[in-house]
């Protein structure tokens, strides 16, 4: 396992890859103060900022959890601590940050042009938004702060504009797209709950409506109008579209 220690000053930034040459050391210095914290790179959006104490730090790639190492003996397994702590209580939420892509652990407060590549951690994370949450633990060989990132799922989408948030949600607007895999649309009562409809299903001033409006029975299209400007479906085969008046 690969520690970055005896840098400079033992405070630490996520700095993405490509990012790291042109890293001053004085973009987080307010930050630092913080065990976990992050800052805005324009250009790269957020970057996540560790530390609070000058300590040594690794990270563990399996369940994105960095660790800042407070004393240990060499014979710990960490992994094994680790994972026990994983479903212990105790953990804090400490900030949200969009992160993905490839990134190098350095030490913040050291130019990047000046980092050698000993002291650097490569690390590669999954596009998404993340919750950081720390927690620390205390074990007969050893004290850890423990930070480990939480992937964040997206929330349903309760308004009327947009897309539905899954099947079955609440619908943003009727005939609006869907997040659902298939290119599936959404269709809506008034005021009602969304349902989705199959990815065949579009717009059409011929057919039949997969929705009413009130009535309970399908409610044919009007010439030059769509009701409530709902998705209309092909009509089966040998079902005649009904005409309009």
């Amino acid at each position: 396992m690969d520690w970055l220690e005896g840098t400079d000053f033992g405070y630490y930034v996520l700095c993405p890859a490509g990012r790291v040459r042109e890293w001053d050391g004085t973009e987080a210095h307010t930050e630092l103060e913080e065990y976990i914290n992050k800052i805005l790179l324009p250009g790269d959006g957020e970057v996540l900022t560790i530390g609070g104490e000058a300590l040594p730090v690794t990270c563990l790639p399996g369940s994105l959890t960095f660790v800042q190492n407070v004393g240990s003996d060499e014979s710990v397994d960490l992994h094994r601590e680790v994972e026990r702590a994983m479903a212990a209580p105790g953990w804090q939420d400490a900030v949200e940050i969009v992160l993905g892509g490839q990134y190098a652990l350095i030490d913040a407060m050291v130019p990047g042009a000046d980092t050698e590549d000993d002291y650097m951690l490569r690390i590669d994370i999954p596009h998404g938004r993340y919750r950081v949450q720390s927690v620390y633990i205390e074990r007969p060989l050893g004290e850890f702060h423990l930070h480990r990132l939480q992937a964040v799922r997206p929330r349903a989408n309760a308004h009327r504009c947009g897309p539905c948030a899954a099947p079955g949600g609440p619908c943003a607007a009727p005939g609006g797209p869907c997040a659902a895999p298939g290119g599936s649309a959404c269709i809506s009562r008034w005021g009602g709950t969304a349902r989705h409809i199959r990815p065949s299903a579009h717009p059409t001033r011929h057919g039949r409506c997969r929705t009413s409006l009130g009535g309970g029975r399908p409610t044919p299209a009007r010439k030059g109008r769509l009701p409530w400007r709902v998705p209309f479906v092909r009509p089966a085969a040998g079902e005649r579209a009904p005409r309009s008046p």
